[in-house]
């Protein structure tokens, strides 16, 4: 019996010497228009991190407006002093669950946005594009930064704060 497991270790040792294949590269889908006009779909190597100081900046800035714009309607709520104008939360004392949970799907969604058209911006300048249509990737959290602190100034605004 041990002979046969020896025979089956030195049978298997050259499988195990083998080396590992080298880690896959991520890639990315993109759209480009050829020097004839025509668009081509290439799949391009992102070579870098997506998530960078800039993008994490934006995250971070369009979150903190986003729980700030929230804490702040439920206060002015628990007060009695005004009433929620935005009708996506359905009524004018809308439950803080559901407020938060529509402002932080909202938050979500810009993100994922924000990252896959960062992304393909990476690639396609790593690839060679100068100006493309995916250059404009902060405009997502722009917007979501952009709803709350509108909600927030009204809020303050209108319970004279």
């Amino acid at each position: 019996m041990k002979k046969i497991a020896a025979i089956l270790f030195l049978l298997a040792a050259p499988a195990m010497a083998q080396t590992l294949p080298d880690k896959p590269q991520p890639t990315v889908h993109v759209k480009l228009i050829n020097r004839f006009g025509k668009p081509e779909t290439l799949r391009l190597p992102v070579e870098h991190r997506t998530v960078d100081r800039s993008f994490i900046v934006a995250s971070v800035i369009s979150q903190g407006l986003t729980f700030a714009d929230v804490a702040n309607t439920r206060y002015c709520l628990r007060l009695q002093a005004c009433n929620e104008k935005n009708p996506v939360f359905g009524g004018a004392h809308p439950n803080a669950g559901v407020q938060l949970g529509i402002s932080e799907l909202a938050y979500g969604f810009t993100t994922y946005m924000a990252r896959r058209q960062k992304r393909q911006n990476d690639a396609e300048r790593a690839f060679g594009a100068r100006i493309t249509a995916s250059n404009h990737w902060y405009i997502w959290p722009a917007m979501n930064t952009a709803v709350h602190t509108f909600g927030l100034v009204f809020t303050l605004a209108e319970t004279h704060r």
